[in-house]
């Protein structure tokens, strides 16, 4: 592999020019302009909508101000809770869709299984460990005896308070929260032939030995997870760990030829 893995996420947006963020950049110089209307964590500026949509006219359409937008993904308690508290407290709105979507995986799904965030090309990017649910949610209306999940409600919108609750896709109309990312990044390499020790301070956890597809779906995962500072993957099982930071100690690896770590400038 290249000393830098250049991460144009191109699954995620269109975008093709890699930056490091370093100071103020043109999102969150924009970002600001909108003062409580907006709210930039993470290298992602979170905004409102004011119309109340479908969740699919939401995705299609609503989070076009800027490149790079989305309906938000909230992939931790950490950004819910600093995107109520700095952002929905603030609104005279009650309820929001976000990225938050059922795919159901078999025909005896229940009615908490298979929840993804999901991007405006359908990519999944994993489930949501850090939902919370309103009491009797997800409850997919109208409700069945055999306790299955019957495609009546497979999308989420989320209260001030960070509560979630399941609604149509298509026949319910909330205005959403927007995402806009920052541009690509470079990642650099750091180790070559070392793997993270399992006792490694710097491992976040439930975020160890996850498969993907592809080696690069761990640079898009990181960029995912607003904790996410550098990622390990093993080459030979297409794994990837997600790590809080870059700046490892020789303390924190173990040799093996499998793995390769990269992290941020």
């Amino acid at each position: 592999m290249a000393a830098h893995i250049k991460t144009l996420l191109l699954v995620l947006f269109s975008i093709t020019v890699p930056i490091r963020i370093t100071s103020a950049t043109a999102l969150s110089t924009w970002c600001a302009s909108k003062g409580t209307q907006a709210w930039y964590l993470g290298q992602s500026c979170y905004t409102l909508t004011t119309d109340a949509k479908s969740y699919v006219d939401n995705a299609n359409t609503a989070c076009t101000e800027r490149v790079n937008g989305g309906v938000a993904m909230l992939s931790t308690t950490d950004i819910i809770k600093s995107v109520c508290t700095n952002l929905l407290s603030k609104s005279s709105n009650t309820l929001w869709f976000i990225a938050f979507v059922q795919i159901l995986q078999s025909d005896h799904a229940g009615k908490n299984d298979d929840w993804f965030w999901v991007d405006s090309k359908n990519n999944t990017y994993g489930r949501c460990p850090d939902a919370t649910w309103a009491s009797g949610e997800p409850d997919d209306q109208p409700p069945k005896v055999d306790g299955l999940d019957h495609n009546y409600e497979n999308c989420v919108v989320i209260e001030k308070t960070g509560i979630m609750r399941d609604t149509g896709c298509t026949g319910s109309f909330f205005p959403a929260i927007c995402q806009y990312r920052e541009p690509s990044f470079d990642y650099q390499t750091k180790n070559i032939g070392y793997k993270v020790k399992s006792t490694s301070t710097a491992l976040i956890s439930g975020k160890v030995e996850i498969s993907v597809e592809t080696t690069e779906w761990c640079a898009i995962m990181c960029k995912t997870y607003i904790t996410c500072r550098a990622f390990s993957i093993n080459k030979s099982l297409i794994t990837c760990t997600l790590l809080f930071k870059y700046d490892l100690s020789e303390a924190d690896f173990e040799p093996n030829p499998d793995y390769e770590t990269y992290g941020l400038y």
